[in-house]
């Protein structure tokens, strides 16, 4: 059966691990180099992303479009279509563009040239696509083993991974393994910043089923979704695996995406400026996808003060959204405290609290 790679677990595989290992120094260092991802080949087979990197062009287009075809199919053969509601009713996820989608799992592998021949072949085939139909959307099955008690720990995580980059920037390194050991630390930080807004997130949809509702409802992802009458029971009974599935397959870099979140379902705002940190999220784009080269092929080479910098932008951002759930929590218990005419308390296991005014586009 086809398994859609799951990207945010490879985030890393293009660069070198650097570990410290030490002799009475901390000079010395030993590299060890990511394990390659694996693709699935036609008869079976399979290849590295390694050997991919090295073989034709005629060979790379075969391997992308194989993997293209076991995580996509054209909607026409799976998927409801509604013409009063704009058309094919994408139930197992999408719609997906083949470049995007091409471009996340390839590039840095696969030349840029390459990925835009197929993509443009598979667009003209089919402009927007579904997830496989034999892939459940109900992929998840890591959320029926999760403890629901460690969500809340996603804070200390934070700090803890910060507190580890700050550590190894004291770290004496030599200047040639400079590039890669501080390209490392960069993407740990946004890395950090990923899982945080993840389990942040997850954490208070656990919380409060009524802040999951409005989660579902206010999605653009789930808004767009028609389902038959006769289906309603079996989609509702599955709804939080099909929630939970579609934010572990976000791309919590996306840092406007991750806005919307918020604000639509927690009613907390990311900063107004997010200039630097989008900046950020695409220096760890060049380091993941293209070994810490630009687009143009300019190399960067980071210094110390420059992810000092990130870090203090990421704890910035977390530090501003502890606050106003705090904030919103409070608010919550005093309206749940507060008596109405008849004697009980007015608003339940709920509040409706008015939402922030619209941000600027990030």
């Amino acid at each position: 059966m086809a398994v859609r790679a799951r990207r945010y677990e490879y985030g890393i595989s293009q660069l070198w691990v650097a570990l410290p290992y030490f002799h009475g120094t901390d000079k010395h260092f030993r590299r060890i180099p990511a394990p390659p991802l694996t693709y699935p080949t036609k008869g079976g087979g399979s290849i590295t992303s390694d050997a991919l990197e090295k073989a034709d062009r005629d060979s790379q287009k075969e391997v992308m479009e194989f993997w293209f075809y076991n995580n996509y199919e054209d909607p026409v053969h799976s998927c409801p279509h509604n013409s009063e509601e704009g058309g094919y009713q994408f139930i197992y996820g999408g719609p997906y563009e083949a470049q995007e989608e091409l471009g996340e799992q390839f590039s840095g592998i696969v030349p840029d040239d390459v990925i835009e021949e197929l993509a443009e072949e598979l667009s003209g085939e089919c402009a927007e696509w579904s997830g496989n139909s034999d892939i459940p959307p109900n992929d998840d099955d890591q959320w029926d083993s999760l403890p629901s008690d460690e969500l809340p720990k996603h804070l200390q995580t934070f700090k803890d991974s910060i507190s580890n980059v700050r550590a190894l920037l004291e770290v004496n390194v030599e200047k040639a393994q400079q590039k890669h050991f501080r390209g490392m630390l960069y993407v740990s930080v946004i890395i950090a910043m990923e899982a945080y807004l993840l389990d942040d997130f997850l954490s208070c949809l656990d919380t409060d089923m009524a802040v999951f509702q409005k989660f579902v409802e206010t999605t653009e992802h789930f808004r767009k979704q028609k389902i038959p009458l006769s289906t309603i029971f079996a989609e509702s009974e599955g709804i939080q695996k099909r929630g939970k599935s579609y934010l572990t397959k976000m791309l919590w870099h996306r840092l406007g995406e991750a806005a919307t979140l918020y604000r639509n379902t927690l009613g907390v705002r990311f900063p107004e400026d997010m200039k630097g940190l989008s900046q950020a999220v695409q220096i760890r784009h060049d380091f993941v996808h293209r070994n810490g080269r630009t687009a143009d092929g300019k190399e960067l080479n980071l210094t110390v003060e420059e992810i000092k910098e990130l870090m203090k932008a990421v704890e910035s951002l977390v530090e501003g959204i502890e606050l106003q759930q705090e904030s919103l929590l409070d608010k919550a218990k005093a309206s749940a405290e507060l008596p109405s005419k008849d004697g009980s308390n007015w608003g339940g296991n709920t509040v409706g609290l008015e939402l922030p005014p619209e941000p600027h586009e990030i």
